[in-house]
């Protein structure tokens, strides 16, 4: 399972945490929420099969995903899941994609 964990976009609060079954399930979530409009910068990498995703604007971070201890399966959400497995692999290019504008 995922954590994600939303901040306020001016003072970096947590706003909303969410969990969610698999990273790309979370993955897709926050392209949902963060969808309105502008650009974002995006760190993600994966280490010893955990992986993780920062979401930023104007150098805030206002989402995060990281793994919690539990088992996780695959979502259906083919986009993602390319982007998930390519990051798996070292790439994350996919992955910033998903929230280019």
């Amino acid at each position: 399972m995922y954590k994600i964990t939303y901040f306020g976009h001016e003072l970096g609060d947590i706003e909303d945490v969410q969990i969610c079954v698999t990273f790309e399930s979370a993955v897709a979530d926050v392209l949902i929420r963060l969808r309105q409009s502008g650009e974002y910068q995006v760190e993600a990498g994966c280490k010893a099969g955990s992986c993780s995703l920062r979401v930023s604007r104007r150098g805030i971070t206002i989402a995060s995903i990281a793994e919690c201890d539990v088992v996780c399966f695959t979502s259906g959400n083919s986009r993602v899941h390319a982007a998930y497995v390519a990051l798996r692999a070292g790439d994350n290019s996919p992955l910033v994609k998903l929230f280019a504008p």
